[in-house]
């Protein structure tokens, strides 16, 4: 089964509406320079009400960080169930961040080698589409089949998609997970509640 994943959320309204709905993780960045940037002590109130009043749904946090201490000190005080990181730290080094729940980025402008991405000991690879002067959220699409099959199963593949472009991921390639969030915006940092709904819709198709 291929999950929901909802990034960039802000709005307490949304969280509950997509948790309740069936979402099965939401993102919190913890980026300043974004447009969906949610305050840590926000983030923070976010990730406790989905631990007590909708478990199922997984709380993510996303960094922009290549200093491991930054990464250790936001998952001591917030504790999410993920950390989403973008990094150019060496597998080395983010394999001795003794952090759990690390999802390990891979900004995408070509075909990919499975040793290359597997070389991090990553819970989950997350893939969104390359930008040099932006992190995610581009709202641009890559070509899905420069993923390689063999890591689908642990794969969360954004950059761009459609509700309408779930089933066929889902049929196509069997990935752990999809990741929206710019196409369902009204605005740049503003979701629109139908589009969610229509999110988790396709979803369950």
């Amino acid at each position: 089964m291929t999950l929901l994943k909802i990034c960039g959320m802000t709005d307490p309204g949304l969280v509950k509406q997509a948790a309740t709905r069936g979402a099965s993780m939401l993102g919190f960045i913890l980026v300043p320079s974004s447009p969906r940037y949610c305050h840590p002590a926000l983030a923070s109130e976010y990730i406790e009400w989905l631990r007590v009043c909708a478990p199922a749904t997984k709380s993510v946090v996303v960094l922009v960080s290549d200093e491991p201490d930054e990464v250790r000190s936001v998952y001591e005080r917030l504790r999410p169930d993920f950390i989403q990181l973008h990094t150019t730290m060496n597998a080395a080094t983010f394999n001795q961040l003794g952090v759990h729940g690390l999802i390990k980025v891979f900004s995408v402008k070509g075909p990919l080698n499975e040793s290359d991405i597997v070389a991090f000991q990553a819970d989950y690879y997350l893939f969104d589409t390359f930008k040099a002067t932006q992190s995610g959220g581009t709202g641009q699409s890559f070509d899905w089949r420069w993923i390689p099959l063999s890591v689908m199963p642990k794969a969360i593949i954004a950059g761009g998609i459609k509700p309408e472009d779930i089933p066929k991921l889902k049929a196509d390639l069997h990935p752990f997970a999809v990741d929206l969030n710019s196409k369902l915006e009204i605005r740049k940092g503003r979701k629109s509640p139908a589009r969610i709904e229509k999110a988790i819709r396709f979803s369950y198709r």
